[in-house]
């Protein structure tokens, strides 16, 4: 699932609906949202089956109404431990449309595990 994502039925169809394959019955519940001009920051609980569960921060930048960047903050190596799939989620770029700038995207891990 590591790779460029061009639009977002790429995005949804390729990797969104996969994340059950690496952890079945993924969910990601969003617990409080900050924000200012620029940036939006998204605190979540990550849960799956068997008892996983985790704290994350999804956070985008945003320029004149556009998504620009997003990086993801969690526990990395706790879901990759757990992971069905251990080629889920390494990396991978979104693009909106083919005109557009890919959007880079980057999972940086904190323990909290």
């Amino acid at each position: 699932m590591g790779r460029k994502y061009v639009g977002f039925e790429d995005l949804t169809t390729n990797m969104l609906a996969k994340l059950n394959d690496a952890w079945p019955g993924f969910n990601v519940s969003v617990d409080n949202f900050v924000s200012n001009d620029t940036d939006v920051c998204a605190f979540c609980t990550f849960t799956a089956d068997g008892g996983l569960s985790g704290k994350g921060i999804h956070h985008f930048v945003v320029k004149d109404g556009l998504e620009i960047s997003f990086d993801l903050f969690w526990d990395g190596g706790y879901w990759a431990k757990h992971s069905k799939n251990l080629n889920c989620l390494i990396s991978f770029k979104y693009q909106s449309a083919p005109s557009a700038q890919p959007l880079s995207v980057r999972r940086q891990g904190f323990g909290n595990h």
